[in-house]
């Protein structure tokens, strides 16, 4: 049994405590108040979990009252996050037993509580109200309410186990993904294979992974249809955001259309993300059943998709050993807009140097442009050379001792890419154009003296040297390795 007493005690010597700490030269009292909130809301948390709503409830109404009376004296705005205790607090509201008198006097203080908390940004608490308003609705009254309430009840009745009136809500919700993981959870497969037929892409992020593993327990080929949908299913990630409405026309409605498209590119950003993410899960998850029923043409599709989104030359190699060349896919991870180191490693493998210059300029892991240019500078000397100059008059340009403050001392990139270029330069039987540029870089930064020692170590090209007939590196044929830092 809650104390309320105590707690409403607890709380003022709390803020007591933070008072002091406030007065003092040094202290902080933001922490503190954040540490409180979050204490008292993992309390009920575990008060919720263990299915004690009234109790919870109890605790949280105690804390609450003395909490809101003085926490904006010792906050900034913005600094004290309460939507997490917000949340913790309508569930508590979905399984507390309340009086119809209990239940007014809540809907009378929660707008109090909401004003306190909009004129210092804290939190949202219009679930609560929500949840206080509709308790005795019916299901078209439940589906017109805020999503994350929506959410809120389906979470509580699926922890109470009664997944018939959760699935009947996400259906009059339209919520696609809850209704797969529902229908999974009644074994009834053959209504959710039917659902993610018409729209896969609504089920997304770890979501689908999870949905095949758990109709895998039941039902293996069900599950391995599931999953074979779902790498097929088209990403948000795929789609076009929308542009800017054009014209320069103003209407009322325009700022907040504006915010509406903003919020539909960020969640499609997101969810392109969340299935980048997954999907190795989920190639995994199809992989592991098409394996256990021999089925072929999955057991392919489960491995192109999951090079697709981790490539590396190993599961290039088990690709190609299942299903031969695979140019088209190739080419397609050549073309993306961010290549992964794997993709480079693959197209060096296959001997594509123009592919891979091009896709390891495109690559952000650490190491790999260098590396390739060290590859391919004695097929490409002139596109290599010519990105060399750029980075020697990037790092040692006139403006360098700005960047020096910036970035660190630049003189190693510089006398790694002049090593570059001397090859570049030697295969193109340029050698008096190289002998030309190495000595006037000496002559003008011959006060340099951390950059000097690499200029001198750079040796000039042979009087009358002529380009060679082969290339000037040997190309390793053993796989070529990438270690991403």
């Amino acid at each position: 049994m809650i104390d309320t007493e105590a707690v409403q005690h607890e709380v003022q010597q709390a803020f007591q405590k933070m008072e002091r700490a406030q007065r003092s030269r040094w202290g902080s009292s933001e922490p503190l108040v954040s540490e409180l909130l979050d204490h008292y809301g993992n309390t009920a948390l575990e008060l919720l979990d263990s299915g004690d709503y009234d109790e919870a409830l109890a605790l949280l109404t105690a804390f609450l009252e003395p909490f809101l009376e003085q926490w904006m004296d010792f906050v900034e705005q913005d600094e004290c996050d309460f939507n997490t205790f917000a949340h913790n607090l309508a569930s508590s509201l979905l399984g507390a037993t309340l009086t119809p008198a209990q239940r007014t006097s809540w809907l009378k203080q929660i707008p109090l509580w909401q004003a306190e908390l909009d004129d210092f940004g804290g939190g949202e608490l219009d679930s609560v109200q929500e949840i206080l308003r509709n308790a005795d609705a019916d299901l078209s009254t439940l589906a017109q309410e805020d999503r994350h309430t929506t959410q809120l009840r389906l979470d509580h009745l699926e922890g109470l186990r009664r997944f018939e009136e959760s699935l009947a809500l996400a259906k009059a919700t339209g919520l696609v993904s809850r209704q797969a993981s529902l229908l999974a959870q009644l074994d009834r497969f053959e209504e959710l294979e039917a659902l993610i037929r018409i729209d896969p892409s609504s089920v997304y992020g770890e979501a689908r992974s999870a949905l095949v593993e758990r109709v895998a327990q039941t039902d293996k080929a069900c599950a391995l249809r599931l999953g074979t949908l779902l790498l097929h299913a088209p990403s948000d990630d795929d789609e076009e955001e929308e542009p800017d409405a054009e014209g320069d026309v103003e209407t009322e409605e325009e700022p907040q259309e504006a915010i509406r498209r903003d919020g539909r590119n960020s969640r499609r950003r997101m969810r392109g993300f969340e299935d980048a993410h997954s999907l190795p899960g989920l190639a995994g998850s199809v992989i592991r059943l098409a394996e256990s029923l021999g089925d072929q043409e999955a057991l392919i599709q489960g491995h192109q998709a999951l090079v697709r989104a981790e490539p590396s030359l190993k599961a290039w190699k088990q690709l190609v050993k299942l299903a031969g060349p695979q140019d088209a896919l190739l080419q397609q991870l050549s073309r993306a807009s961010y290549v992964p180191a794997g993709t480079v490693e693959i197209l060096l493998a296959h001997e594509h140097w123009a592919d891979a210059w091009r896709a390891a300029q495109r690559c952000y892991a650490k190491g790999v442009l260098a590396k390739t240019a060290d590859i391919v500078a004695a097929q490409l000397p002139t596109e290599v050379g010519e990105y060399s100059r750029n980075m020697i008059e990037d790092a040692i340009g006139d403006s360098v001792s700005v960047r020096r403050s910036r970035r660190g001392d630049p003189y190693p990139t510089a006398a790694e890419w002049l090593a570059r270029l001397r090859v570049t330069e030697l295969a193109l039987g340029q050698g008096a154009r190289w002998n030309t540029l190495l000595l006037e870089l000496r002559q003008k930064h011959a006060r340099k003296h951390t950059l000097m020692p690499s200029l001198n170590a750079l040796a000039l090209a042979p009087e009358g040297e002529a380009p060679p007939e082969t290339p000037a590196i040997p190309v390793e044929r053993k796989p070529l390795i990438f270690k991403v830092d």
